[in-house]
């Protein structure tokens, strides 16, 4: 049964052997003790290094992009979390199919537990929580079923490379 083998997202290298054999199964999503304490352990860093450095750090303490250079102040970062969640929050374009939703809550649940991004293991837990719920965003909120996908995947203004490879950028 897929609840009694979860299998240990972050606990070893995937194949895309691995993957598809996930998403066919059902199986749920779980992490390890290991895997916690790894992603703790970069969150610890990135707490300490935001105490002790006074220089910005990309991201963290600072704007993306074209907004590099605006610090954010510690008193600003949760503001900026909350908005950097409803300005990604929106919901159009045609419906993106359900297996490749799962797809990519694994994929981000996966490369969090990695432990190089300073993200809490808290948010890694409820991308997990999502996927094993079957949990997927619409703009009239929460509800299985519904991601909406709109336009093309880019860095820095430039397509991605595996954007025009089989008509799909997700990966």
């Amino acid at each position: 049964m897929a609840n009694d083998n979860p299998f240990h997202v972050g606990s070893g290298e995937l194949t895309f052997e691995i993957i598809a054999d996930l998403l066919a199964s059902g199986r749920k999503l779980a992490l390890t003790e290991d895997v916690k304490k790894r992603i703790q352990k970069c969150r610890d860093y990135l707490d300490n290094k935001m105490a002790s450095q006074k220089e910005p750090i990309y991201g963290v303490t600072t704007g993306f992009g074209s907004l590099c250079n605006r610090t954010i102040s510690t008193e600003q970062l949760t503001a900026l979390q909350e908005n950097l969640v409803k300005s990604h929050a929106c919901s159009v374009g045609a419906e993106v199919q359900p297996e490749i939703v799962r797809l990519m809550l694994f994929l981000k649940a996966h490369a969090l537990s990695l432990g190089y991004s300073g993200v809490q293991v808290e948010t890694v837990q409820r991308i997990i929580d999502l996927y094993n719920n079957d949990i997927r965003h619409t703009a009239g909120g929460l509800r299985p079923g519904l991601v909406r996908g709109f336009g093309r995947p880019r860095a820095i203004g430039q397509p991605f490379p595996a954007a025009d490879r089989g008509g799909r950028g997700i990966l």
